[in-house]
């Protein structure tokens, strides 16, 4: 199996919100994108949606739904449960769902605030808040319209990058034959 160190799965950091204790509503998230945006080229999207959070009722932490969480890496050691979750400093996440997801913030206690993430397609996704000695409270997932990267860079479908690769693959096979 391979092994992946975190700095390997870390969206890039966008940057901090919600203050003391405040949370990582739509408002603080849009707040922190817009520093980052004002401050840096190129920008960020800002054609986000809230998708889902951890702390909800209804989210599920099957391994076989959208979000399947892990303490670890490489991917070894499931966490099932949000009071799993809730007792951890660090963990990662991986994402399977249809919905284009292009942020993450990740929640500290009550008295802490949240950073932002970029999500970044890979095996995992790191969920820190070890510099600031918080546990996780909740992670928060945020979607932007289909086919744009949180830099709103169109990202080529699925479907289109088969096609290309047929196309290539018969074009090599033409230049074999002649």
């Amino acid at each position: 199996m391979l092994s992946f160190s975190p700095s390997a799965h870390a969206g890039m950091i966008v940057g901090t919100g919600g203050g003391n204790g405040g949370n990582d509503t739509i408002g603080d998230v849009m707040d922190v994108i817009d520093d980052y945006n004002a401050n840096n080229d190129p920008a960020l999207s800002t054609d986000i949606m809230f998708l889902a959070k951890s702390d909800e009722v209804s989210f599920d932490y099957g391994m076989g739904s959208d979000f399947m969480f892990f303490e670890d890496a490489d991917g070894l050691n499931a966490v099932t449960s949000a009071s799993e979750l809730t007792s951890l400093d660090m963990a990662y996440f991986k994402y399977t769902g249809e919905e284009n997801l292009l942020f993450y913030s990740v929640k500290g206690p009550s008295q802490a605030g949240f950073t932002l993430y970029t999500y970044m397609p890979v095996m995992l996704n790191l969920m820190d808040l070890s510099n600031s000695s918080a546990e996780i409270s909740h992670v928060s997932f945020w979607k932007g319209p289909g086919g744009i990267d949180p830099f709103g860079n169109s990202i080529p479908e699925p479907s289109a990058l088969a096609l290309l690769g047929t196309i290539l693959a018969a074009a090599r096979g033409y230049r074999r034959l002649a």
